[in-house]
């Protein structure tokens, strides 16, 4: 599994880069990502939760799952509110 963390890492490092990089223009109205980013969001804080509570029971295999479902959401989080925030107007 830390091969996949880490690949995944590498690989919504690069996608936000290249995607900050291009001069494409989103047009895609992705306003509907600000309900799923909220989400996304706390149900990271819940797996992370769950996984201090597992650690604390000494139960290590379901402390992963829970770390790795947090990971994951994150990952989902960090995805939708890059591009909300590229295909949005800068507020004043």
């Amino acid at each position: 599994m830390k091969k996949f963390v880490i690949t995944t890492t590498i690989l919504i490092n690069l996608f936000i880069f290249f995607l900050t990089l291009s001069s494409y223009k989103i047009t895609y109205n992705f306003s509907s990502l600000v309900h799923i980013n909220a989400i996304n969001n706390a149900l990271s804080l819940m797996f992370l939760f769950f996984g201090l509570f597992f650690i604390f029971k000494k139960n290590i295999f379901m402390h992963k799952i829970f770390m790795n479902l947090s990971f994951l959401s994150t990952a989902m989080f960090l995805i939708g509110y890059v591009l909300y925030h590229i295909s949005t107007e800068p507020t004043k």
